[in-house]
């Protein structure tokens, strides 16, 4: 349960990254699908740090 608390934390922060650089508000979606694009894209977002350090093979912290 905790690995996957972590990996939230993970996947939270990998999106603020994303999002930091295009200085974008907090958005709060209430229709299901919205949710389920936004959860999407937090999970991409996850996945394409997972392979920029696997390619680099450095942490995400160090690369950036």
């Amino acid at each position: 349960m905790a690995l996957g608390y972590k990996q939230q934390q993970r996947v939270e922060e990998a999106w603020r990254t994303m999002k930091g650089g295009l200085r974008m508000r907090p958005v709060f979606h209430w229709a299901p699908h919205r949710i389920h694009a936004h959860i999407a894209i937090t999970v991409l977002a996850l996945l394409l740090e997972r392979v920029i350090e696997h390619a680099c093979q450095d942490t995400w912290r160090n690369i950036r």
